[in-house]
């Protein structure tokens, strides 16, 4: 179906294939271990500083996102991606003149200052990649395709790690490597938005998308409330029996993915002609009209509004979550926004420091082959760190793609909640974490960042869709964004405990080798990501309750 689709529209094809092309140049959180450590190394920052540079990037993205986002959403996605490659080319440009030494003084306020603009960049065009993608396709396949996009999103790391190795590696003899590849990421970086740029837009046919997805929201609506219409009056009587009639609790019926907030107090007025339907009372608690009969016909009633309204949140047109005061007040959005600040700022802490790790790993080996000193093997170290990092991005891509695909599948065959996959790769990441600990050797480390990469592509590409499930796609690139700032401070978090350890260690009269730097930074990642598998688990519950309070 997919298929026939795209080949059916030509237009749909050259907009992915743009987006695609976006999407594999824009990713640059994983482009920074690749000049980071060389940066660092050669304006002298400490493994705090770097950290605090590199998450630094990382805020500029996700900070960014929201507004970005929100832009989008009003005005289509061609003036962003616009604004996405002029950044891009004052980001990079300025690296490259930091690492040239055109700039002696400051070096570490303007790193600080360009990373932040590489990372708004970044928010600018992914943005607009994302909103293509999920604007021109119905949510049946949604799914899908942006587990492709986020494959060509991981496949950054590996296409500029490849590049970095092949073209601009240093050696002894040059080390210039690292400078020219910061002049080619400024020219690949602002050219690629513009080449793409006709086919990042709205197809006709996304207007259509939208209402047909409204109607089929309701249309699940009105199933879901003439199947309770057929509850018998012999089951609404023993509910009865069993709760009581005249001091009995009121009684909720609760559904999952009911995004609709039910007080626990009667809604009633004593002035009012009609019975409100959104509680359930039985006979002699406020009006001896009613009977039993009464009370059934409303308990079905009470259901079936309120499924519907659950079922029609995703409507485009009048969904709950339209205004930007709603989506701040939703309890379920900011149990899911700490989820993913736990979760998702750690995966970026561990991409952020595999080139410092590598370096350790590289020590490790030197000395146990001879008692070579600290700093021999720079070669091997850069091999180290290009390795793991395509390891981790080409993990992080399949895995994308696979979970988009699975979770597309699970919700049409076993009505699966999307929140699964993302606890599911939380807690894989909460695994490696643990793993790093332990870990003293290169072939363990590759094992681990691979493993690594598989819960990073899960987790970014279900975020998205678990939005747009939750929370309607009307807003789906403001409400998307707003997550961008939990990434973001958890990646500045982490990422500044990771470094404050790591520098705390080697400060020691003895300094330290190996594992014994990091251990203790990767535990405490791993404390956050549990927290996060925990509010994930919490989310599931709320949305699909049980049936009664």
């Amino acid at each position: 179906m997919l298929l026939r689709t795209l080949l059916d529209q030509p237009a749909l094809i050259y907009s992915v294939l743009c987006a695609l092309c976006c999407a594999l140049i824009s990713d640059v959180v994983y482009m920074y271990p690749v000049f980071g450590p060389s940066l660092s190394t050669r304006l002298g920052h400490t493994k705090l500083q770097s950290n605090i540079a590199a998450a630094t990037g990382n805020v500029g993205l996700f900070l960014m996102e929201p507004i970005m986002g929100d832009v989008i959403d009003r005005n289509g996605p061609q003036g962003i991606c616009l604004l996405g490659a002029g950044l891009f080319a004052a980001s990079f440009s300025g690296l490259a003149a930091l690492y040239g030494g055109y700039f002696t003084s400051h070096t570490y306020m303007l790193s600080i200052l360009f990373l932040f603009l590489m990372g708004a960049a970044a928010a600018a065009v992914e943005e607009a990649a994302f909103s293509t993608i999920a604007r021109n396709f119905p949510s049946r396949v949604r799914g899908t395709m942006l587990g492709l996009l986020y494959m060509f999103f991981c496949l950054s790391g590996f296409f500029y790690s490849w590049m970095s190795s092949r073209w601009f590696a240093d050696t002894a003899d040059d080390q210039s490597g690292t400078y020219r590849f910061l002049i080619a990421a400024t020219i690949l970086t602002s050219v690629t938005p513009l080449v793409t740029l006709p086919g990042l837009r709205w197809l006709p046919g996304a207007d259509a998308i939208l209402a047909e997805e409204a109607e089929e929201a309701l249309l699940v609506g009105r199933r879901r409330r003439d199947s309770l219409q057929t509850i018998s009056n012999d089951e609404c009587a023993t509910e009865q029996q069993a709760a009581g009639t005249s001091n009995s609790t009121p009684r909720l019926y609760e559904h999952c993915n009911d995004a609709a907030s039910i007080n626990s107090k009667p809604n009633y007025d004593e002035n009012s002609s009609e019975k409100s339907p959104l509680l359930i009372t039985y006979r002699g608690d406020y009006d001896d009209d009613y009977d039993d009969d009464d009370c059934c016909s409303m308990a079905k009633a009470s259901d079936a509004a309120r499924t519907d309204s659950a079922y029609s949140s995703s409507s485009y047109s009048s969904s709950p979550y339209s205004s930007l005061y709603s989506i701040l007040h939703d309890v379920d959005f900011w149990l899911f926004w700490s989820a993913v600040c736990m979760a998702v700022g750690v995966d970026l802490m561990f991409v952020n420091n595999l080139g410092h790790v590598a370096e350790q790993l590289q020590q490790v080996i030197s000395l146990y082959q001879g008692g070579l000193p600290a700093t021999a093997g720079v070669d091997q170290t850069q091999l180290a760190l290009n390795t793991s990092l395509m390891l981790n991005s080409i993990a992080g891509c399949v895995s994308g793609l696979v979970v988009g695909y699975a979770s597309d599948w699970c919700r049409q065959r076993f009505s699966t909640d999307r929140m699964f996959f993302f606890t599911s790769a939380a807690l894989l990441q909460t695994c490696c974490l643990l793993a790093m600990t332990q870990i003293d050797g290169i072939i363990p480390f590759y094992v681990v960042s691979a493993l690594s990469g598989v819960s990073s592509g899960m987790v970014f590409t279900i975020i998205t869709v678990i939005v747009s499930d939750y929370w309607g796609t009307e807003h789906c690139g403001r409400n998307v964004g707003l997550l961008g700032w939990a990434i973001a401070l958890g990646s500045q978090l982490f990422g500044s405990i990771f470094g404050a350890i790591f520098d705390a260690r080697q400060d020691r009269p003895n300094g330290c080798t190996g594992r014994m730097c990091y251990r203790d930074g990767f535990f405490v990642a791993a404390i956050g990501c549990a927290l996060g598998v925990v509010l994930s688990v919490v989310i599931h519950r709320r949305r699909c309750r049980p049936s009664s309070i």
